[in-house]
């Protein structure tokens, strides 16, 4: 074999062991935590479900310090369309109100992709967000997750 032709299949070997399959149902079902946004005084923490009835429960909190600021849950449907987690909410509440929708309003993130332990995607803004998967028990608090 020539040493092009050699080049040639290991670059097509390369490109194939570094394509990712779209995720799976049961890849991304779990109870997943990431903290998307931190500076010195103030931090979210959000704790998303995926269900395996395609029910989620999405879980967000601000907190300033080791101060709670304020807390808002959303629940609806999901479904994988490829690479995209596409979430349907049908209830949304916070410390001031509770709401349900029956609009079709979707919330789509992309690039959507599962190691073992992390869940990758972007936002709507295209902000790459990274997910820990958490088994069992899980308590989120202003101090720290648990």
């Amino acid at each position: 074999m020539t040493v092009s032709k050699w080049i040639l299949l290991v670059s097509i070997l390369s490109l194939s062991l570094s394509a990712q399959a779209d995720p799976s149902n049961d890849e991304v079902i779990g109870t997943w935590h990431a903290t998307i946004h931190n500076n010195v005084t103030e931090s979210t923490l959000w704790l998303l479900q995926l269900k395996a009835d395609n029910t989620y429960v999405s879980l967000k909190m601000l907190c300033e310090i080791k101060k709670l600021i304020w807390v808002d849950e959303q629940t609806g449907t999901w479904e994988l369309n490829g690479t995209s987690l596409v979430q349907m909410p049908k209830t949304y509440s916070d410390f001031n109100v509770y709401k349900e929708s029956d609009s079709a309003k979707s919330i789509t993130f992309s690039d959507v992709s599962v190691t073992e332990d992390e869940l990758d995607f972007k936002d709507a803004n295209q902000k790459d967000r990274v997910f820990k998967r958490h088994d069992g028990f899980f308590e989120m608090r202003c101090s720290g997750a648990l």
